[in-house]
């Protein structure tokens, strides 16, 4: 995935040297920009006054370690990508780590060359993974936004009758409110006379059947009854779209 403008990374280290050494191999090919800070609160101020596509942190730092470092910014910023990259191996630092929501963990090592040509390769991994679950939730809030403003009736139900999940024009129609409907049976609302007729639906939906320009009377909350005209569509084996 290309992105639109060259993404931006934060270097954490105590080592000035290799900060220096780090953001030159980094930035050599032109594919990062990279800001550097020597602890860990200089990274949260950092942070506070720009936008980070990623960040790589130490793990031992005179103000903090690079866990709590993880901690806080998981907590104020939410998921950045953000790379361990440390000289501690020890198996409790790589679990706390993972525990925290860290994206990849990598131990330096003696070849600065062939150390940052892997971290090169996480950083990218890392920020397309996280546009891909960027473009994942603003399409599935896209959805959901559809699903909630429709006009239409709209309703999901299992196999055995139970709204699962209904938008809000159904307390415009019927005038329940959105709790009194989803896992109420819809059935309990049909009126008598067109139960027998909603069972044989029901039974075609079961059987893998679309059911197509079905009518039938659901009851009001005031008593009264309202037409409604379906389209329905089983899903699976337990899901009735409609």
């Amino acid at each position: 995935m290309i992105l639109n403008r060259m993404p931006s990374v934060l270097y954490v280290d105590v080592e000035p040297e290799l900060l220096t050494l780090g953001r030159l191999i980094l930035e050599k090919d032109g594919e990062f920009s990279v800001e550097t800070a020597e602890s860990a609160q200089e990274g949260l101020k950092k942070l506070r006054a720009g936008h980070f596509n990623a960040i790589i942190s130490d793990y031992l730092m005179p103000d903090t370690d690079g866990i709590e470092f993880l901690r806080e910014v998981r907590l104020e910023f939410g998921h950045i990508p953000f790379i361990l990259f440390t000289g501690k191996g020890r198996e409790d630092v790589v679990i706390e780590a993972i525990n925290q929501g860290v994206d990849f963990y990598l131990q330096k090592g003696s070849d600065p060359k062939a150390q940052f040509s892997e971290l090169i390769h996480k950083i990218r991994e890392a920020i397309e993974r996280s546009q891909t679950d960027k473009d994942l939730q603003e399409k599935s809030e896209e959805l959901d936004q559809f699903f909630t403003l429709a006009l239409d009736l709209l309703c999901i139900a299992n196999s055995e009758g139970t709204f699962r999940r209904l938008n809000s024009a159904w307390e415009t129609t019927l005038g329940y409110r959105m709790d009194e409907l989803v896992g109420k049976k819809f059935l309990d609302l049909i009126h008598p006379d067109d139960l027998e007729a909603t069972l044989v639906a029901v039974e075609h939906m079961g059987s893998g059947k679309e059911v197509i320009n079905f009518v039938n009377r659901f009851r009001c909350k005031d008593g009264s009854y309202r037409w409604i005209e379906w389209r329905s569509f089983p899903y699976g084996e337990k899901l009735i779209y409609a």
